[in-house]
């Protein structure tokens, strides 16, 4: 991360989020025995760097594989209002318990028992500008 913070940032490009959400997939089938799942509208754009978008969404991906339920599945879902798309990366694992939700985007920060959750999965929540579709 303190990479990341010290890098200067990348020029930004038109993806379309379909797209964008499908190489995540197709990458995340190779982490493990998870089926991934993409539900995202056509014709749904942000503007970023494709390879640090697909990376992020990679990492998430990857947590949700390490903690799988049998057959479990990754779900990709993308949806949108005027300014903003919002994408989900759910789940069907252990889930994160309630006292450590507040929490789990701290530098470094790990639950005492990351798969003492509630049970019934959980998800993550990615939220982009919008753009319009490049001419």
């Amino acid at each position: 991360m303190a990479r990341l913070d010290a890098a200067a940032p990348l020029p930004h490009q038109p993806l379309e989020i379909e797209t964008l959400l499908e190489e995540v997939a197709a990458r995340g089938k190779g982490l493990g025995g998870r089926r991934f799942h993409v539900d995202a509208p056509c014709d749904l754009w942000v503007l970023g760097d494709l390879d640090q978008l697909v990376q992020a969404f990679l990492n998430l991906a990857s947590n949700a594989v390490a903690h799988p339920r049998d057959g479990g599945e990754v779900r990709l879902v993308a949806s949108a209002d005027e300014r903003t798309v919002r994408i989900d990366v759910e789940d069907d694992g252990v889930g994160i318990r309630n006292q450590d939700m507040r929490c789990i985007f701290d530098r470094f920060y790990r639950p005492q028992d990351p798969r003492a959750g509630a049970g019934g999965g959980s998800g993550l929540t990615v939220e982009l500008p919008r753009t319009k579709k490049p001419a």
